[in-house]
């Protein structure tokens, strides 16, 4: 096999190997419960830098990168080769490595989407318990503003 041929095989090979770390990735923290992923984050403010979403995110973009430098560079080393070593090189090992590219890419897409539907019923459920405590503090205001009744009348008070 061409030297370029070979420089192709090793990009998508170190290609997948990243993709099989995003996966890793993903499904630890699709592992996680809902309450391991907030209690990094007190109420629901995510201030710690590693929290588990953080390092996901972190480490996904830094994947992302390195998916975009791999294969912008696979896309030189094809514009290098010859039309002879085209017509004349056995593919097939590049192939199989990029059908593998692509089931790990649908792969992580279906856990991109359990870590998404995971993350929108953690941000629905933080909203209703925040639609609950203002309820509970308005009426512990209408409470305290009966409390100060002009009436002149008294509150029992040993409840």
């Amino acid at each position: 096999m061409d030297a370029t041929i070979n420089e192709i095989l090793s990009l998508i090979q170190s290609k997948n190997r990243c993709l099989v770390r995003l996966m890793e990735v993903t499904q630890q923290l699709i592992a996680l419960s809902a309450e391991e992923m907030l209690e990094s984050a007190p109420n629901g403010v995510n201030t710690r830098p590693n929290a588990p979403i953080d390092l996901y995110d972190r480490e996904r973009t830094s994947t992302v990168k390195t998916l975009e430098l791999i294969d912008r560079e696979i896309t030189h080393q094809i514009s290098l080769i010859d039309g002879d070593t085209k017509k004349n090189t056995n593919f097939a090992p590049i192939q199989r490595e990029m059908d593998r590219s692509e089931q790990l890419l649908n792969s992580i897409f279906g856990a991109d989407d359990v870590v998404f539907q995971k993350i929108s019923v953690i941000q629905r459920d933080l909203a209703k318990e925040i639609a609950e405590n203002r309820k509970s503090r308005e009426v512990l205001a209408k409470f305290r503003s009966q409390q100060n009744s002009p009436s002149g009348e008294e509150v029992d008070t040993t409840l």
